[in-house]
């Protein structure tokens, strides 16, 4: 399950054993795990129901089509997966920063100096947002294929709010970048949207969001801004705010090739004038299907009243309904309910998908 055939460098890959509860007749809903096996095949493989039966599929860019659509946001998904964790990397090797004392580590936190104002100061994520993962052990495990959807995730606190003080934090998809900006002016929170392409005339971003929020300083809040399937969310527990705005598409760069996907860092947060301080800072992508195959990814494929479209979450070295097409429901006899070795995941508190 836990990265599948992709083997690391100082060790073959390994494989774990499932308890499997025999079920035989189940429906699954939309993502949900399943065992099967087929009738030309007697190697049990574990995989995620993406397809149900009568729905037309589609794998395109990456993103699920049901219908000819991406899921909606409200739809129930996969859990994101972490490319990056500060309680598992080093966070120096990984974030381009001013090298002049400004941006510095202090404890468990990045402490940021803003400046006296515009354009401030930040940390910017400089790999790129690949197919990352992490192993049963925390080491990282180097993907192959960038993504297109991501999440960040820290904590923050502002060491005495200034009048001109803001806190912005962007998430870069194709040729836009959406900025979420936090400060101690009103409206308080704004989420925008820039494209050069969209804005080269007025050079001002899009605004998509705004809301009145007084923002504390002094004390530690949570954040968690993401862009998912063309939805952007953004939640702030201790304030009790959660928000999502849509838009219709990503509009892609330029003259952009299969190397050249997205503009500049993914992902980058940082402070306009004082300062304030970061900590607990996680990357996380959605799943990303490959168009390796040819079902789904040529061209839609409809499924029959009782066929299922499975797919691995490690898409890039799965084989999967993409190769092997429908799958039978006669097919799918259990459900994997926990790994119980070579690490009982229970006891690793990490939860992995299937390869």
């Amino acid at each position: 399950l836990l990265a599948g055939r992709m083997r690391r460098d100082d060790e073959r890959a390994e494989s774990e054993r499932v308890l499997v509860r025999y079920e035989r007749g189940f429906e699954p809903a939309r993502f949900d795990l399943v065992v099967m096996r087929s009738e030309h095949d007697d190697v049990p493989l574990v995989k995620r129901a993406v397809g149900l039966p009568c729905e037309n599929l589609a794998v395109r860019d990456g993103d699920l089509l049901i219908d000819g659509r991406l899921l909606p946001p409200e739809e129930p998904r996969p859990a994101p997966i972490p490319v990056y964790d500060d309680r598992l990397l080093q966070p120096e090797e990984f974030f381009h920063r001013r090298e002049d004392g400004s941006v510095r580590r202090e404890g468990d936190a990045w402490v940021v100096e803003g400046g006296p104002g515009a354009p401030g100061n930040r940390l910017t994520y400089h790999p790129a947002l690949r197919d990352d993962s992490f192993d049963r052990d925390g080491r990282r495990v180097h993907g192959v294929v960038e993504v297109n959807d991501a999440r960040l995730e820290l904590a923050f606190r502002i060491d005495g709010a200034l009048a001109a003080q803001h806190l912005y934090f962007q998430l870069v998809e194709a040729g836009d970048t959406f900025t979420l900006e936090l400060s101690a002016e009103a409206p308080g929170l704004r989420l925008t949207r820039y494209n050069h392409l969209l804005q080269k005339e007025s050079k001002s971003a899009e605004v998509l969001l705004e809301r009145e929020l007084a923002l504390p300083d002094e004390c530690w809040l949570t954040l968690a801004f993401a862009n998912i399937d063309n939805h952007l969310a953004v939640a702030l527990p201790e304030l009790d705010l959660a928000l999502g705005v849509s838009y219709a598409e990503n509009v892609p760069l330029a003259g952009a090739t299969s190397l050249a996907q997205h503009l500049g860092p993914r992902v980058a947060f940082g402070v306009e004038a004082g300062r304030a301080r970061f900590r607990a800072v996680r990357i996380l992508r959605d799943l990303y299907y490959t168009s390796a195959g040819r079902y789904g990814t040529t061209e839609p494929i409809l499924l029959g009243p009782d066929e299922y479209f499975l797919l691995g979450d490690n898409s890039s070295v799965a084989t999967d309904s993409r190769q092997i097409g429908p799958v039978h429901a006669r097919w799918l006899f259990g459900r994997p309910v926990a790994v119980l070795w070579p690490t009982p995941r229970w006891l690793h508190g990490a939860e992995r998908g299937p390869d």
